[in-house]
């Protein structure tokens, strides 16, 4: 388990590829926006251990909180977790949940990112190593 008061002796880095993780949280929060009369925004914040070769990382994974939002939708139904309709949606439904990422490395301002674009629930069976440390698939 991280201890998040503890400087990670890694930066928050993961090479380009696909790896295994596991859903440490996740939750509804406001965030910034410019594009917003309010100046914020829902957002779906999902944190995420990806476990990889030189040990595991926590990365985050936020897509837009909104209904007609087709990311929301599909990162919802990629989690098995899609309520129907009529029915709320609990965000601790993932927590602990096995995932494949898809991860991509984008530079901004001198500072490499690492990127969760894709977040997919894993099926018993499905590549999940002991411990989950499996590295890139």
């Amino acid at each position: 388990m991280l201890n998040n008061k503890v400087r990670p002796m890694h930066d928050f880095h993961v090479q380009n590829g696909e790896y295994t993780g596991r859903i440490m949280d996740a939750l509804f929060k406001e965030m910034p926006s410019m594009y917003h009369t309010s100046g914020y925004r829902e957002v779906l914040s999902i944190r995420v251990r990806v476990f990889h070769d030189s040990g595991e990382t926590p990365l985050f994974y936020t897509v837009n909180f909104d209904w007609s939002n087709r990311r929301f939708l599909k990162t919802l139904e990629d989690l098995d977790v899609l309520p129907e309709r009529g029915q709320a949606f609990d965000p601790r439904l993932l927590d602990g949940q096995n995932v494949t990422v898809t991860i991509l490395n984008e530079e901004k301002n001198g500072i490499n990112y690492s990127n969760i674009v894709t977040l997919k629930s894993l099926k018993p069976g499905e590549g999940f190593c002991n411990g989950g440390f499996g590295g890139a698939k």
